[in-house]
Order: structure tokens, then sequence, then C-alpha cells
């Protein structure tokens, strides 16, 4: 539509009437409406009456832009993964274990991307690589074998089989891919490793000690990981962890706790996530150096994500259009269980007299 042209009398009445449906699905207040066309509450209530005694069409291109912009966030799909410093050393140990191949240990603190990057290399590859989501449910050998026996696209018995039955149907799975060393070993990627069971532990060692398949294993988790495998519990799992952790020794990366994130890793995914939530301006450098030190302070490079995600809602709720300035970030940590760096006595959105603070943020 040329953006131009007069709009039609029919056309201004279809958009007020779509903003007036839109604020009562959403309980916007009339000031809320009222920021996003420039107008005083009480002239957005006449004009959603009908009783407005002057020209509309200026208020009715402020409402289609706004509900053109809400268009976009909605259809705009966020990115899941995106290549940061952390996703490129976990993939480099995916690699190493997998030509060795040997068992390898992913560990970092949490929220930065550990999950996303293995889900990613495991769809990459496809068949010869499975990715297990470990978790409380799968700390067992019996759900954790049926998990994988699933990944592997094989039938396993339905009626509650045994660990042992699950465990030769996944072990003739892995040894019919590996093919007696015709074939490059299977790969399986464990995530959150440190829920599992030391007999769960045990059987994946002992999918990779077996000559017919010799499966490459990947071990992600947070810093708990390293203290389990270190473990001596003899009541846990013969001889300890040792027989585990002496193989997972050939490929390994660690993500200290003191290690400062990365500006571009943070760049990265911000630009990424604001690409999901429609917003099509640049992040200013002050935004961008903000969410890397309240990534460091908390939550990781999914602080950053939860924070954009935040300010956009909050803006989305009163009718305007977020700038994801500093004072915007700030004012909405509480929501996401953090500390506000200043003091705001007014809120930052939509508020005329904040408008050259934002620019400048």
């Amino acid at each position: 539509m040329d953006a131009t042209r007069p709009l039609t009398q029919q056309e201004c009445k279809a958009t007020v009437r779509e903003a007036r449906e839109v604020q009562a699905a959403e309980g916007l207040s009339n000031a809320a409406i009222a920021r996003v066309i420039g107008c005083s509450p009480a002239t957005w209530s006449q004009i959603k009456g009908g009783k407005y005694k002057g020209n509309t069409e200026d208020f009715c291109r402020e409402i289609r832009s706004w509900l053109g912009r809400r268009a976009v966030a909605n259809e705009t799909p966020p990115v899941q993964f995106v290549r940061t410093s952390v996703s490129d050393e976990i993939w480099d140990v995916c690699d190493r274990a997998w030509r060795a191949p040997t068992i390898a240990r992913v560990v970092t603190r949490s929220g930065m991307g550990k999950t996303c990057a293995l889900v990613e290399y495991a769809r990459k590859f496809g068949a010869g690589c499975a990715y297990v989501y470990a978790g409380q449910m799968m700390s067992s050998p019996g759900p954790l074998l049926a998990e994988l026996a699933r990944k592997l696209n094989v039938s396993a018995p339905a009626a509650n089989p045994i660990p042992a039955t699950l465990y030769r149907v996944v072990r003739e799975r892995l040894a019919g891919m590996y093919s007696g060393g015709a074939a490059a070993s299977p790969l399986i990627l464990i995530d959150e490793a440190t829920t599992l069971q030391a007999r769960a532990l045990n059987a994946l060692r002992n999918l990779h000690d077996e000559p017919s398949c010799r499966a490459a294993i990947v071990l992600a988790d947070t810093y708990r990981l390293e203290a389990e495998l270190k473990s001596r519990r003899r009541e846990a799992l013969a001889g300890g962890y040792e027989q585990l952790a002496s193989r997972s020794n050939g490929a390994v990366y660690r993500l200290g706790a003191d290690e400062p994130v990365v500006q571009a890793d943070v760049t990265a995914v911000a630009r990424s996530v604001l690409a999901g939530l429609g917003f099509s301006g640049r992040l200013s450098p002050r935004s961008a150096k903000f969410l890397r030190t309240i990534a460091e302070a908390d939550g990781g490079l999914r602080n950053v994500a939860n924070r954009l995600q935040v300010v956009c809602d909050v803006a989305r709720q009163i009718g305007c259009a977020p700038t994801y300035s500093v004072l915007e970030l700030d004012y909405v940590a509480p929501l996401v269980g953090a500390n506000c760096t200043q003091e705001h006595p007014d809120s930052p959105f939509g508020a005329p007299e904040a408008a050259a603070a934002r620019r400048a943020g």
C-alpha cells in the first residue's frame, strides 16, 4: 500500500476497530494506546467510541504502524541457536570425541548455550549422532536406554523392558551403525549428565568399551560433572568413577567460572533475539556492554535473551516500541529476579521526557 496516499474513512474505521480489539484482548489501558498514537487518553477514548470530531487519519497511520510492528514480532520466530565462541569450543570437543573415538567432557556454567550447541550439532550430523537430554526422569539405566533407543530409531520392547534387554537392543543398533569399523563410530551426546545414576553412567561406558560398537560419548553438564567423576564412592560404582573418569580425558572443554563472557558472544545472541522479536533497529554500544555485565553477573548468555524478551513484553503491554536502551534493560531487572543498577523514579517506556535518554542509551 502507498503510505503517502490518504486513508479512506472505511480504512480508518477498520484500523480503529482492530486497535480496539487488540486493546480489549490484552487489557491495555487507554493511556497505553494514546502513547502509541501520540494523543491524550481522552482523545483515544473519543476516537475508539466514534465521537472524535477532528480528522483521525494521522492517528490511524500511527496505529497501523504499531499493528505492523506487532505482526512482525509475532510472525518472526526467535532464533534458537547462535554460533558463539562457546558453541565453537563445544563442537570442537564433539569432533575430537567422534574422531578418536573417546568419552569427552563438556563443562560450563549454566546459561552459556551448552544445550543449544549440542542439539544443533546433533541436528547437523543427523543419523550418526544422537542427543539425549538426561534429566531426573532419565537418571536410571532403563529410562536412559529406552530414550537412547528412541533417538536411534530402533524399536524397544514395549512392556516394561528390563535394562539388560534395552542395553542389548541399543548395542546391536550401534554395532550395525559401526559395521565392525567400516563406518564411523556412532556419537552419543548426553546433556545434564550428572543427573544419571552410577549404573546408567556405567552402561554408557560399556557401550564405549564394546568392540562391536565403540560409541563415542560426550558427557555435558555444569561443574558438578567434574566433582561427580572425581568421587570415590565404591558403593555407587565399582571402583568409584575411576574407570569412567580415565576414559573422559581425551577431549575436554571447561569454561571456568571466573572466565569473562565474550562481548562478541553477547552481541551475537542479542542480534538473534532482537531479530526474533521483530526489532529492526540497532542495539547501542552502551546496551551491548550493559548486557555483557549482567551476563557475567548471573545467568550467562541466557540472561541476555531473558532481559531482551522482558523489555519487549513490557513495551508491548503498554503499547510502545521498545528501544532496548540501558534504561529499559535495567528497569525490568526485578521481573527476572535481579536488582536494578540505578533508581528509576519514572518508567523509561513510552514517556516523552525519557526519549532523549533512550536515544543516548
